[in-house]
């Protein structure tokens, strides 16, 4: 699924160094890929490439595997070698092949995402409550672009306040996180960097304690909430297997025009073996 904001979650140590590994990630077709996964094997982090498949990651001098993933497209491996000089990699991620299951559709009948949504939907409330506790440390890295600033905001912010329409803001955190069933959350934040004017620091908790299983985050409806058939309309485009694993591909369709809705795909692992609902 596709979100406006993208944010990663992984334990991780930042350090400052001179070197690093930077590029662009894009398909055959030569677009390029945002919010793609690069992770570091030997130092447990990463990073995750921008609204434009940039990627940028500082490393000590060193023989590293790098992974490129991102939904929807083969994972990448690959040997890089980081030298005294900052290394420039570009990379292309090769489209993962959907198959589309032995499913006849007549005229009436119902697409095959329903009967797969429906399993998903119902076992939601389980796997939300699969994780009795948790303790983590956390990093977050997250992009904004102001697009259009209302008269509304002009008004009540001073000139000062006001960010800069066109421009790319980032902030990034990292904190510690204790986590307890069924909803307790314990965060202690080590570090905040952001270049938003008049940063206060937020409260990058709104993201770790989201849950995907949950109903709503904030005022969005998220895709399996019981009630997500009278806001959604879902359609089938396949699946591939990751391992013996079926892997399938469902497209999220907003029954209407609304900032509560999401659009975009929902990949659900079925492990019965078969695509066939």
């Amino acid at each position: 699924m596709r979100y406006i904001t993208s944010f990663l979650f992984l334990c991780a140590s930042i350090a400052v160094q001179a070197q690093s590994i930077s590029g662009t990630i894009t398909d055959e077709q030569g677009t390029t890929v945002p919010y793609a996964t690069v992770y570091i094997k030997e130092l447990k982090m990463g990073t995750t490439s921008n609204d434009y498949g940039g990627y940028s990651i500082q490393l000590q001098a060193g023989t590293y595997s790098v992974i490129f993933q991102s939904l929807g497209y083969e994972t990448l491996e690959e040997q890089l070698v980081v030298s005294e000089k900052s290394l420039h990699h570009n990379v292309t991620l090769k489209a993962k092949p959907y198959e589309i299951a032995g499913v006849r559709i007549t005229p009436g009948s119902e697409d095959p995402a329903y009967a797969i949504m429906r399993r998903a939907i119902g076992m939601a409330p389980f796997y939300q409550n699969q994780i009795a506790s948790y303790q983590a440390e956390v990093y977050m890295k997250g992009s904004l672009k102001v697009k259009k600033l209302s008269w509304i905001v002009r008004k009540m912010s001073s000139d000062q306040d006001l960010p800069k329409v066109g421009a790319l803001y980032l902030k990034e955190s990292l904190s510690d996180v204790k986590f307890t069933a069924p909803n307790k959350y314990d965060q202690t934040v080590k570090s905040i960097k952001s270049n938003f004017p008049n940063e206060n620091g937020g409260d990058p908790m709104s993201f770790v304690n989201a849950s995907f299983y949950q109903p709503k985050f904030g005022n969005m409806i998220l895709p399996l909430a019981p009630y997500a058939f009278n806001h959604y309309n879902f359609r089938y485009e396949g699946f591939n297997m990751e391992g013996d694993v079926v892997v399938n591909k469902i497209k999220v369709i907003p029954k209407r025009k609304s900032k509560d809705l999401v659009s975009g795909y929902i990949y659900i692992a079925d492990n019965f073996g078969t695509c066939t609902p």
